[in-house]
């Protein structure tokens, strides 16, 4: 890779060391800046979002929680594009 480039596999690791300081160095140059966007290492077509320190909870605006079954088709798309199942057994009581 040329110094100074990167491309999607900065997300696509296991390894987070590159991204980290890819990040902290965003965070140093830029203090203006809030955090980065990045493509989600599961599912390509989705943005993540990764906020740096600096900005407060104060600074984001909260939305009444919603229960996923009144989502019941978005999260069953999203259940199948990562081939994750419901676990219905009985949750397991703390020692």
């Amino acid at each position: 890779m040329t110094k100074g480039c990167t491309d999607a596999a900065i997300s696509a690791s296991n390894d987070y060391t590159t991204s980290r300081r890819l990040a902290l160095a965003l965070h140093t140059a830029f203090p203006d800046l809030d955090g980065v966007a990045y493509r989600a290492r599961h599912n390509n077509g989705e943005v993540c979002y990764a906020l740096f320190d600096r900005v407060s909870a104060a600074d984001l605006v909260p939305r009444p929680p919603q229960q996923l079954a009144e989502h019941r088709a978005e999260v069953d798309q999203l259940m199948d594009l990562h081939g994750a199942l419901f676990d219905t057994d009985a949750p397991v009581p703390p020692p």
